[in-house]
């Protein structure tokens, strides 16, 4: 099997009766492992086996569908323009000068009788009016009713259509068959569909504000950018930027790709990554990322990552992914929406029969309630009730730098019983400083440190650079090594100067017979201070100690006492010593604590808590990757390796533990509107159908309703981006 995932930009679905069809033919589709259809988005994310079907198969599956599919660009930057808003406000446009005169006399019926203004009352007038109206601006209900009806499924516009269709046709009945008859509804079928067009208009505008969080990302970065090339200072769009092009950022301007910093000092405004408002101080050799902005200073960049590999293209496409996912509780919705429709079409059919036998067979009065029914029937409302939430929710998410993978991450964050950290870079800096050397037999501190340089040279461990980084601003010499090795979390092994030597934990040197009983008490001591302790051997002997601490983060303390408001249960998980992880946990009121952890059992123990508790991991590492993926929420500092922020849910990307807090306070009121969106979509149809039914709704008070409804649930998730959050 070959997998393959594309994304469609859907275009044709007009409710979530659209998207349901769609999803449902997808994932029936040969060779397709899994589709979703997002309808607030009007995108599709299909996963399939490409050995099996093409993508041209699938856009040949969507048309069969009944709608249009294109296949989205790989240039994430590249902006889209939506041409339907102008089609549709020159339909309204036109659908209002036709249908005002019938509305006028309508109105003027209502409040003097018949007779004020007679040309308004002619039948035929009322005809060439309302029929342009019909089958001209309102095509596209009927084409797409049509379309559905091919692919053997209904929608809104079905209901739509058959509603409008039965005020038009009667008139014309009643105008050529019943030539005396007064009853025309045609300006019923004409407003109704003006109402609609409207209706759909404002709708999308509102939409269009649950994607403005992508709008701003995308806006961040610049157009064109000044690099040098053959010494001279040119202005080029950055599409034609290369990697390793050197790149002049001036102060106000934004840095157009992820770079370093050959030359010059400067401030750098990082608050649309971190979303920290303190400028960071950045020169030479420092990392610079693409649409943040240069406050004060000249400098000089490489080019690194460019275009979609960029951290803020990363970023928009994690708020994209999110936002075009479904959380759990849309298949509630999916499963209403797929039968709503067919459901509407039989309570509209008994409606008119019960009033036709009620009313002594008047046909007006039967066939205005049931057009009444049709037109108040609203799956959009259902559809649109979860996912405008999670893509007001996921934006809002990114602008405090916390990335959501997923709806279903969004949904389940607030479920957490209990929280794992990691040590190392997650509650501590992560910048360990060698605070301690203690010789031991004949060695000095300079042949310990050199030893432990030489090895600690070949591995990526904070430990290790600061060992290393300690030895050289005392200018100790590194040495060639021989007969390298690594015990992934224990520490290394090698030949230094003809000398077998050892550094590492107590479990390593224990692995090797070596015995260090002796100084056991100088290393609890160390240990009981909060230093994590380095143990170097030189031949089965001890013969130093590197004692090193780590500053625990300002906000630890306050992270881990909100987590206990809430109820969750604190965890420690650390490959540290037991003395300076629980030294580490009093310090900021961690409950429980498991020490000397190795990284292939760290998700052994997350298994074992999943037994028990609903459980979120913390962590920045590449060890701490498959706990991460092991935890039912696996959250990623964003300041972490990428292998830790891929494995994760949630990525915070200022590598503040606050925003753990603020990441499930914004879970917790995002699902709130969801489940007050889809109960006010539900109680609206539930109380609606049955009002109109029984008669107490004209089909233009139904038609307004239907479009306020969608209106409402959008204005509810919009509600959202008016909202605060904070750790208290």
């Amino acid at each position: 099997m070959l997998k393959q995932v594309i994304t469609f930009k859907i275009e044709g679905m007009k409710c979530a009766g659209c998207s349901n069809h769609l999803e449902k033919e997808l994932n029936n589709f040969n060779g397709v492992i899994k589709a979703t259809v997002n309808l607030a988005t009007e995108k599709s994310t299909v996963e399939f086996d490409a050995e099996k079907i093409t993508t041209e198969d699938l856009i040949l599956k969507i048309v069969d569908s009944g709608f249009k599919g294109i296949v989205l660009s790989d240039d994430i930057f590249k902006k889209s323009e939506d041409k339907n808003d102008n089609k549709d406000l020159k339909r309204l446009i036109w659908s209002v000068l036709f249908s005002a005169p019938l509305l006028l006399n309508m109105i003027l019926e209502l409040f003097f009788g018949h007779g004020k203004v007679p040309i308004l009352g002619n039948g035929f007038v009322q005809m060439i009016l309302a029929t342009p109206v019909q089958f001209i601006i309102g095509a596209p209900f009927y084409q797409d009713a049509f379309k559905m009806f091919k692919a053997k499924s209904t929608n809104m516009n079905t209901l739509i259509a058959i509603g409008t269709s039965a005020a038009y046709f009667y008139s014309v009945y009643n105008l050529f068959v019943v030539s005396h008859s007064l009853s025309y509804y045609f300006e019923t079928s004409a407003i109704l569909i003006t109402f609609i067009i409207l209706g759909k208009l404002l709708e999308q505008t509102a939409k269009r504000k649950t994607t403005m969080a992508i709008t701003k990302l995308l806006n961040l970065q610049p157009n064109t950018a000044m690099v040098i090339r053959d010494d001279t200072e040119i202005e080029i769009p950055i599409e034609l930027i290369g990697n390793g092009e050197i790149i002049v950022i001036y102060p106000g301007t934004k840095i157009p790709v992820d770079g370093k910093v050959i030359e010059g000092f400067t401030t750098i405004n990082e608050s649309m990554l971190t979303g920290e408002s303190m400028p960071v101080e950045k020169s030479k050799n420092d990392l610079v990322y693409s649409g943040t902005l240069n406050n004060t200073g000249n400098i000089k960049i490489k080019a690194e990552k460019i275009g979609k590999d960029t951290l803020l293209a990363q970023i928009v496409k994690s708020v994209e992914t999110a936002q075009n996912d479904k959380a759990p509780i849309q298949r509630f919705a999916d499963k209403i929406s797929s039968i709503f429709v067919p459901t509407v079409l039989v309570i509209a059919g008994l409606t008119f029969l019960g009033w036709f036998v009620a009313s002594d067979f008047n046909v007006e009065k039967s066939l205005m309630n049931m057009i009444a029914v049709l037109v108040i029937a609203c799956p959009c409302a259902l559809g649109l009730a979860t996912p405008t939430a999670i893509m007001v929710g996921t934006g809002k998410g990114a602008e405090y730098g916390i990335l959501y993978k997923n709806g279903e991450v969004l949904e389940n964050l607030q479920k957490i019983q209990a929280m794992v950290f990691d040590k190392t870079g997650t509650i501590t800096k992560g910048i360990p400083e060698v605070k301690k050397v203690v010789a031991i037999q004949t060695f000095s501190e300079t042949d310990i440190l050199s030893y432990a340089m030489s090895l600690e040279q070949k591995s990526e461990h904070p430990l290790a650079k600061a060992i290393v980084e300690y030895g050289r601003g005392n200018n100790i010499e590194i040495k060639a090594v021989t007969a390298f090795e690594s015990f992934s979390g224990l520490g290394l092994k090698g030949v230094v100067d003809n000398k077998d030597i050892l550094i590492g934990t107590k479990v390593l040197l224990k692995n090797f017979d070596i015995d260090i009983d002796e100084y056991k008490k100088i290393i609890e001591d160390l240990e009981l201070e909060a230093y994590t302790v380095v143990l170097i051997a030189e031949h089965k002997k001890l013969v130093g100690l590197i004692a090193l601490s780590d500053t625990i983060k300002e906000e630890a303390v306050k992270i881990v006492t909100a987590l206990k408001k809430l109820n969750i249960e604190t965890w420690l998980l650390t490959g540290d010593n037991k003395n300076a992880a629980q030294a580490v946990a009093r310090a900021v009121g961690i409950q429980r604590v498991m020490s000397e952890v190795l990284p292939s059992d760290k998700m052994t123990v997350i298994e074992e808590i999943k037994e028990h508790k609903f459980v979120g991991m913390v962590g920045d590492g590449i060890n701490d990757a498959p706990a991460l993926v092991k935890a039912d929420i696996g959250i990623a500092m964003g300041n972490g390796t990428d292998i830790a922020i891929e494995s994760a849910d949630i990525t915070l990307l200022n590598g503040n533990l606050n925003n753990i807090i603020i990441a499930m306070s914004l879970s917790k009121k995002t699902f709130g509107v969801i489940k007050r969106n889809l109960f006010f979509a539900l109680v609206y149809n539930i109380i609606g159908i049955p009002i109109a039914a029984l008669g107490f709704l004209s089909p233009m008070l139904a038609g307004t309703a239907m479009a306020l409804s969608s209106i409402s649930v959008l204005l509810s998730s919009l509600a959202l981006n008016k909202k605060e959050f904070k750790v208290n």
